[in-house]
């Protein structure tokens, strides 16, 4: 269970970097920045599934 959540993770993460590159450009310093918008949009999508989460709870 958690090998998969890692590799899922991480291929995750991957397919965002590279799709993130800008269009037609293949040098090692597009990917770099791919990388980090994708990390970026990564921990934002998780903040904002965190605060979904958080305000879905129901109070007992």
């Amino acid at each position: 269970n958690n090998t998969a959540r890692y590799v899922g993770s991480a291929i995750g993460v991957t397919v965002v970097a590279v799709v993130a590159v800008p269009a037609g450009d293949h040098a090692a310093a597009a990917l770099v920045t791919g990388w980090n918008t994708a990390a970026l949009l990564t921990a934002a999508i998780s903040l904002v599934g965190a605060a979904v989460v958080a305000m879905s709870r129901t109070r007992r």
